[in-house]
């Protein structure tokens, strides 16, 4: 403490002679100068007089008198101490999750950034601890040298309460994620949400967004951008040339415009009020309200486009298709196909490369065994623990052949699953020219326009699509 806080507690008068005391103004600390005739029993008897009370350093008061009787000079030292108090802190939120997240730079294949990509949402996961609740520290009450009490401030507890999808473990004072989302924190209200919702136009400052939830967009999304969702995508807006991939559904209420680098993807159903020159692959379904036009459609459900048209490009709907009008009045050709197994093509090829994993592992094994195969007599004199090995080795490259004939098994069972002719296209509506109809693996062009309300499908007596009106 500053010797400036410290005023004379003692005047001029006889009862004081020896002495000149100091205290603070909160009477916490007091110190002393000696003067002539100073005693050890004036000494107490002064501070007595002025009611001090608690701290008294007694060792500390021998000490001075002996350095004083050593014609040492005493000078504001300190002989009396009390206990200051101290001050209580609120309790408070600990959040052991970063709420503001960094921008990293995210790097593709080729090493460029994209610097849409901002980080903007921080996940969390079941289970998960968001914070912690730090009760109030309630401080501790001081003592001055007289002996009189010093109160403490008054505290508050944390402001928390908890909100969806979150728990309080009371006895802990931790608080957890009970779903996989994102953190919402409205003081006092700690939430976990499934959905992240922009409630604007895309931009610069919302970037790519890729979200263990669903993602929902009140506005629309421009070119250029990259949504990826856990869940579900919700586009009240139009879907201008951006990519969207999502693990549920789907869903552009105003539309999608697409381009030649456009691909939405989901594991469950588009919907959407019309698609327009878009790479689509929707293994759940597609539902479209006004027309397709131009796009590659994939689904291993059902296309259904009641009061529409599919105009140009390719659809690929295995469960079938069920449409107004097909093709275009300006002969654009038009591909529809049903029963059709797109995704057999992705699992060959992942059967294909481990046909060439055994094949690598096979061809190594042979390395290893290959003298010994030219030369038999080699073989014939080599110890026994290398015809061991060899044998070993044999065995092996026999078990590598008997897995590649499974797998080459299970190509041949993928590849009868490809196609399947029950499936039908029902029309409501026109049939325009050049449009050419799959069903399985039979196909069939059509370029006579017309009224078609009816069924296309495989004739198991022709062998051939035909149209049924009934």
């Amino acid at each position: 403490m500053s010797e400036n806080n410290f005023i004379k507690i003692t005047d001029d008068s006889i009862a004081t002679k020896g002495f000149v005391l100091y205290a603070d103004k909160d009477w916490l600390e007091v110190k002393v100068d000696f003067l002539d005739g100073a005693t050890q029993a004036g000494l107490y008897s002064l501070i007595s007089s002025k009611g001090i009370v608690e701290g008294i350093n007694d060792p500390r008061i021998a000490k001075l008198f002996d350095d004083y009787s050593n014609g040492e000079p005493v000078f504001k030292e300190t002989i009396a101490k009390g206990k200051p108090a101290r001050n209580g802190k609120d309790g408070h939120l600990e959040f052991t999750i970063e709420m503001n997240p960094k921008k990293v730079e995210v790097k593709d294949d080729s090493g460029n950034v994209d610097f849409r990509d901002l980080n903007l949402i921080k996940e969390i996961f079941s289970g998960q601890e968001i914070l912690k609740v730090i009760p109030p520290d309630p401080g501790e009450e001081g003592v001055n040298v007289k002996g009189e009490r010093i109160a403490v401030n008054s505290v508050k507890k944390a402001k928390f309460r908890s909100g969806k999808n979150v728990r309080h473990d009371e006895k802990t004072n931790l608080v957890y994620a009970t779903a996989d989302g994102h953190v919402e924190y409205v003081d006092p209200l700690v939430s976990v949400q499934e959905e992240f919702i922009v409630n604007k136009e895309v931009d610069f400052t919302i970037g790519n967004l890729k979200f263990i939830g669903s993602l929902v967009f009140e506005a629309g999304i421009p070119n250029g951008y990259t949504m990826e969702a856990g869940r579900n995508i919700h586009v009240k807006g139009v879907v201008t040339g951006s990519n969207l991939r999502a693990k549920g559904d789907i869903t552009a209420d105003s539309g999608i415009i697409g381009n030649e680098n456009t691909s939405i993807k989901c594991d469950g159903i588009l919907r959407s009020k019309f698609i327009n020159e878009a790479s689509v692959i929707a293994k759940g379904g597609v539902e479209c309200y006004y027309e397709i036009v131009r796009s590659k459609i994939k689904t291993l459900g059902k296309l259904v486009l009641e009061n529409g048209a599919i105009r140009g490009g390719e659809t690929y709907a295995f469960e079938g298709v069920k449409v107004k009008e097909l093709g275009s009045p300006m002969g654009t050709p038009t591909l529809i196909a049903v029963g059709v197994d797109f995704s057999v093509d992705e699992k060959l090829a992942k059967l294909d490369e481990a046909i060439k994993q055994l094949d690598d592992q096979k061809a190594k094994l042979n390395v290893a065994i290959e003298p010994f195969l030219k030369n038999k007599l080699l073989l014939l004199k080599a110890p026994e623990a290398k015809k061991a090995a060899v044998k070993t080795i044999l065995t092996k490259i026999a078990g590598i052949d008997q897995k590649i004939k499974q797998v080459e098994q299970m190509k041949v069972d993928q590849e009868s699953k490809r196609y399947n002719r029950s499936k039908t296209i029902e029309i409501n509506g026109d049939m325009m020219d050049d449009v050419t109809v799959h069903i399985g693996n039979k196909k069939k062009k059509f370029d006579k326009s017309g009224k078609r309300k009816g069924t296309y499908m495989y004739d198991k007596t022709s062998f051939e699509i035909v149209f049924s009106r009934s």
